[in-house]
């Protein structure tokens, strides 16, 4: 019963992503996710962070980046398969 719950998590994980943190700038208003550019704010270029904590920026590991690609391919397998034995 355990696996299958670990597995659903996984699974859920994988479709459902949590949002990143958001940050508004002080100077300009604009609300950006520091992660996505380099803890500096897209307009006018305000350090979200003091300059010894920002870390580097990591771009996390995207498990659903191939299912676009799994689903065109299905999609093209199955219409060649219905025209060869519907034709």
């Amino acid at each position: 019963m355990t696996r299958i719950r670990r597995l659903a998590a996984a699974a859920l994980h994988l479709v459902v992503r949590s949002e990143p943190a958001h940050q508004v700038c002080p100077n300009c208003n604009v609300d950006f996710v520091p992660a996505l550019t380099d803890f500096r704010c897209p307009i006018d270029g305000w350090l979200a962070v003091p300059p010894g904590e920002a870390p580097a920026p990591r771009v996390p590991h995207r498990g659903t980046a191939g299912l676009g690609l799994a689903w065109f391919v299905g999609v093209v397998a199955f219409a060649l398969l219905a025209h060869a034995l519907y034709g």
